[in-house]
């Protein structure tokens, strides 16, 4: 599909697109379900799309427009970000600026530069809130991030504003499984597997399900799984959130059409993200 202000790709869409933009009246992401249409009809729809989705941007400015009139000047209460300034944002900078850093090392020095603060300003103004004093902290250190992209247009890693992060795939890693693929994209990790089984073995929808969606059977299933070593943290592993749901029925949508209708099998695909640093539904 050619999108405006995007590259040329594949003429025929076997799923939602995405077209990210940068003005105020343009979809930063558009997601569908289709089956393959051609590059014209494609542009047509969104053509579309993006005029009567016009109406709902603006609205929503305007909106937007009148809250921050109408919002209240800051809280007093948070401590002033200028003494977080004068002491964090050099040391802050150089840490945003360095390539060499890795999310976890990253993380880990500015979280040094945020103790270092706290412990001078609670000598320098012992009743401040320590609350305020993070808060504080946080507001400036996103600062500092932003404006980097912002001013010198580059990222913390090194990437300009339109360069991705490298990619790479690994297809059947585990022989004894009917499929198995490795993605990775920085520091994103997503093992995938595939399971085949009789078509006995579909999915059977309750009544309710059937009802609203004419499936009685469903011999495709996608399930994408997010335990919390992926970013680092200890946590249970219990059933699926409205997250894992969501980023799996997408990825399911996006397949759908090039499972052949006649298909003998049942089909489950499990996505499981090993590392994350960034979106990981690609």
């Amino acid at each position: 599909m050619r999108g405006r202000n995007s590259a040329p790709t594949s003429p025929y869409l076997t799923m939602g697109q995405r077209m990210r933009r940068r003005n105020a009246s343009a979809a930063s992401v558009v997601q569908a379900s289709r089956d393959p249409v051609s590059e014209d009809d494609s542009n047509t729809s969104l053509d579309q799309e993006f005029h009567h989705d016009q109406e709902t941007v603006n609205s929503l400015i305007e909106s937007v427009n009148k809250a921050l009139k109408l919002e209240e000047e800051p809280s007093s209460n948070v401590f002033g970000a200028h003494h977080i300034i004068r002491i964090a944002s050099e040391r802050l900078y150089a840490i945003f600026s360095d390539v060499t850093h890795d999310k976890i090392s990253r993380d880990e020095s500015v979280n040094k530069v945020r103790l270092d603060t706290e412990e001078v300003l609670k000598e320098k103004f012992p009743n401040a809130d320590p609350f305020d004093i993070m808060e504080s902290f946080s507001i400036v250190s996103k600062g500092v991030f932003r404006n980097i992209i912002l001013n010198e247009y580059r990222r913390c890693d090194g990437r300009d504003l339109t360069s991705l992060r490298n990619i790479s795939c690994d297809v059947d890693l585990y022989k004894p499984l009917h499929g198995s693929a490795l993605f990775q994209r920085g520091q994103t990790q997503v093992l995938s597997t595939v399971t085949f089984d009789s078509i006995e073995s579909s999915l059977k929808a309750d009544h309710i399900s059937t009802a609203l969606s004419g499936v009685k059977d469903k011999n495709f299933m996608l399930h994408y799984e997010f335990p919390p070593y992926a970013t680092n943290e200890i946590g249970k592993v219990m059933g699926m959130n409205r997250r894992e749901l969501g980023h799996g029925a997408l990825a399911e949508k996006a397949l759908r059409p090039v499972i052949p209708k006649d298909f003998p099998f049942t089909i489950r695909v499990t996505a499981e993200v090993l590392e994350s640093n960034g979106k990981q539904n690609m």
